[in-house]
């Protein structure tokens, strides 16, 4: 396949992925299962990376009684260091799935918990008028 056929795949995966997550809460399934300790007062190890785009997103994520705070930084291939430091705009999660978007920019993370203190995560980082960034990566509860 190639790269943009990808990039699209990626992008339809990712949203029908989110569709699914948005519908299993709004009919009022409970947040139980393996990523319900994503909602309990922690800090969370990021580190994802797209290696079509070169792009890295590493940092932390803290969680507890209000909106997960993210403190990340975005690395370009040239170098270039992004500081993402926002609340969540919305975090849902269903069993061993999570989904939750941040930063004016648009960043959504998807994934799946391996255990209650690690994910396999799948991020999308919009860039107009180019096809997002996709990567993957891992959040890991800190000990």
């Amino acid at each position: 396949m190639t790269t943009p056929l990808l990039h699209r795949v990626y992008t339809v995966l990712a949203l029908t992925t989110l569709g699914l997550v948005l519908q299993s809460c709004e009919q009022g399934h409970p947040q139980d299962g393996m990523c319900a300790s994503f909602r309990r007062p922690g800090n969370w190890v990021v580190a994802m990376h797209s290696d079509v785009a070169e792009y890295t997103l590493e940092g932390t994520i803290e969680t507890g009684d209000q909106a997960p705070r993210l403190s990340l930084t975005g690395t370009s291939r040239e170098g270039t260091r992004e500081p993402i430091d926002y609340s969540a705009d919305s975090v849902a999660v269903r069993g061993d799935s999570i989904h939750f978007r941040f930063a004016p920019i648009g960043i959504v993370v998807d994934g799946r918990c391996a255990t209650e203190d690690s994910m396999i995560t799948r991020f999308s980082r919009p860039q107009p008028p180019f096809e997002p960034i996709i990567g993957s990566g891992l959040i890991v509860r800190k000990k």
